[in-house]
């Protein structure tokens, strides 16, 4: 007689859309590095979306570190919130939870270090909030829109 499968649960969608629901939108500038994404969702909660932000771009090898990264994102008081790293080495530097507006919510990563590689001289306009005046044309930006609620559950 045939097994039925067991019907997926809710956490399983859960689990596999925090993989899935993080979208890396183009950047005109900058070649994204190696290494993957920087953010990884948490938890999705409709309103909110919690992530971590991590340097996987350098270091993870030789121990040396990444000259600057940042994360700007809309905060739970509705402030826009950029929070910024000097010489971040390989791995978890911060849990961060961003507003979601019409079911997601953009993040943007500023990072600065010689191994990114720029494809214009187009400057980079870093958020006074984020602390750090841009010196160089080695300042990236790389945009990710965040899914507050998973994708993969459908009622």
């Amino acid at each position: 007689q045939a097994h039925k499968s067991k019907k997926t649960t809710s956490n399983d969608c859960e689990k596999k859309s925090l993989s899935i629901d993080i979208i890396a939108l183009p950047s005109e500038k900058c070649v994204v590095p190696d290494g993957g994404v920087p953010i990884t969702i948490l938890s999705q909660d409709g309103d909110t979306v919690t992530f971590t932000l991590s340097q996987t771009w350098k270091g993870c090898n030789d121990g040396s570190n990444f000259n600057w990264l940042a994360a700007d994102y809309l905060g739970k008081d509705d402030q826009l919130h950029c929070n910024g790293f000097d010489s971040a080495g390989c791995g978890l530097i911060e849990t961060l939870t961003a507003k979601c507006e019409q079911g997601s919510s953009i993040v943007d990563i500023f990072a600065d270090d010689p191994l990114l590689e720029t494809r214009t001289d187009m400057p980079v306009v870093v958020p006074s909030a984020c602390g750090r005046e841009v010196k160089n044309t080695n300042m990236c930006q790389f945009r990710y829109a965040l899914k507050c609620t998973p994708s993969l559950c459908h009622e």
